[in-house]
């Protein structure tokens, strides 16, 4: 069986994987910190270019979980993301103990799966 290829096609419309360039924001999601990383963005930002990395110092590594074209206003329409004054978007990603990269606004929620960092 293979492995899933996030995120899935299914999230087209939210987001996909990219190789366009130049990104305007690179985040770097701390595993030793709580295993989550988020920021604002400006929701006018169309499309949202993004690179993701992971870093664990335990394992003394960062990994490039993927580089993504975000549309910031429908994540949060479907619940992954918050809309915030200031026409901003609180974006959140969360590395699961399997590895899977989420975005999801709050640990109640279920996420959407956009990538993995394993260490």
């Amino acid at each position: 069986m293979s492995e899933p290829t996030f995120p899935a096609a299914a999230h087209a419309a939210l987001v996909s994987r990219t190789t366009e360039g130049p990104v305007g924001h690179e985040w770097t999601g701390n595993d030793d910190d709580a295993g989550q990383h988020h920021g604002l963005l400006d929701a006018n930002d169309v499309p949202c270019l993004l690179a993701l990395y992971w870093q664990s110092r335990r394992a003394g590594r960062t990994v490039h979980v993927g580089t993504y074209k975000l549309r910031l206003r429908q994540l949060a329409r479907a619940g992954y993301a918050q809309e915030k004054p200031g026409n901003k978007v609180r974006l959140r990603f969360v590395r699961n103990h399997d590895g899977v990269i989420e975005i999801r606004p709050n640990d109640s929620t279920p996420g959407l799966p956009v990538g993995r960092a394993d260490f």
